[in-house]
Parts: structure tokens; C-alpha cells; sequence
């Protein structure tokens, strides 16, 4: 069985998120990742809503405001990108909302933070762990960490480190989802 495992789920399950329970998002996994069954009646009572909070016009903004901002160093911005890769026995997916070239045409994901009480100064190791996924994902060496608040933009550039990718995230993902059944 695959299991499969969104990028912000995986500070979580490495027990580096202290607002989330690593066995509330491992049930959660495990349960999405089972085959479903499917019914032969449909019940028609019941309608399908869908409940989301539509972000991404402030995306947007923040991104045309980054780019206006920016325009010299920054060549081109395409946006929302989807992907997943396939380990053992799970799948890593993740999306971002755009990657950029730069003067010298070289890509970087934009990964941008929208605080709400301030800039931080130094990246958390969650957040450490979601730019290295997210530059394994996309083929990319680098990251443009990207906070906004209050109309100002703090930019922190990250590079991939394979060494840090390989036996920080992937080995204890690996061993944690190896002994369930």
C-alpha cells in the first residue's frame, strides 16, 4: 500500500510541529490512503459542499507586488505548480504557488509566508524541512523564503542540501511508514 503525504504534513510526522499530533495526522494519512469502497446507491439527501478559504487573490497580489518590487533581478514568475514523488511505499506530494527565473536563468520557487504579528528572524526547522521537499519536488537548487506582513517582504534565499534531504526527512519518513501494515 501507498500512503500518501502532503508536504506540510511531514513536519508534523518528524515531530517538529508543536501545534499538531503526529498520531491525529498519521491516522489521517493511513485512513486517506486506504482503498475506498464504492456504493452502488447514491444518496441523494446529502449534498456535496465544499468549504475553502480562497487565498490565492492575496497570493497574487503579494506575488505582482514582489515582482514589481524585484523586476531587475527577477526575469519571469510563473505560477501554481503541482507534483508528487513516489518513495518505498509513499507519495510525496506538493504545490507551490510559483517559480521564478532570474537575470541569469536560473529557476527558484518562490515560497511565500504571510505572517501576522511579524517578520521572523531566523527559519524554523519545520519550515527548513518544507523548503528542502519542496526543491526535491520541483528539481530546483534554490528557494526564495519569502515572508510578508504589514506591506513589507523579508527574502531569504535557501540552497538544496542533499546530505540534510536524505537522513533528516527521507530516512525517518521511510522508517515510520515501513512497520505499518
Amino acid at each position: 500500500m501507498k500512503y500518501q503525504i502532503k508536504v506540510n504534513q511531514i513536519p508534523v510526522l518528524l515531530g517538529l510541529d508543536k501545534y499538531n499530533n503526529k498520531d491525529d495526522i498519521l491516522s489521517k494519512i493511513i485512513l486517506t490512503s486506504k482503498p475506498k469502497k464504492s456504493f452502488i446507491k447514491n444518496n441523494y439527501n446529502k449534498k456535496n459542499k465544499k468549504y475553502y478559504v480562497n487565498r490565492t487573490p492575496q497570493i497574487d497580489q503579494i506575488i505582482n507586488k514582489f515582482y514589481n518590487h524585484n523586476r531587475d533581478e527577477v526575469k519571469e514568475i510563473k505560477k501554481n505548480f503541482n507534483t508528487k514523488i513516489e518513495l518505498d511505499n509513499i507519495i510525496i506530494s506538493g504545490s507551490v504557488y510559483s517559480i521564478c527565473k532570474n537575470k541569469e536563468n536560473e529557476t527558484a520557487i518562490l515560497l511565500i509566508k504571510q505572517r501576522k504579528n511579524r517578520i521572523y528572524d531566523n527559519m524554523s526547522r519545520s519550515d527548513e524541512v518544507i523548503c528542502q521537499i519542496l526543491m526535491k519536488l520541483f528539481n530546483c537548487n534554490k528557494l526564495l523564503y519569502l515572508q510578508y506582513y504589514n506591506n513589507t517582504f523579508d527574502l531569504d534565499e535557501r540552497e538544496f542540501n542533499k546530505n540534510y534531504y536524505d537522513n533528516n526527512i527521507i530516512e525517518p519518513l521511510i522508517n515510520i511508514f515501513k512497520n505499518i501494515k
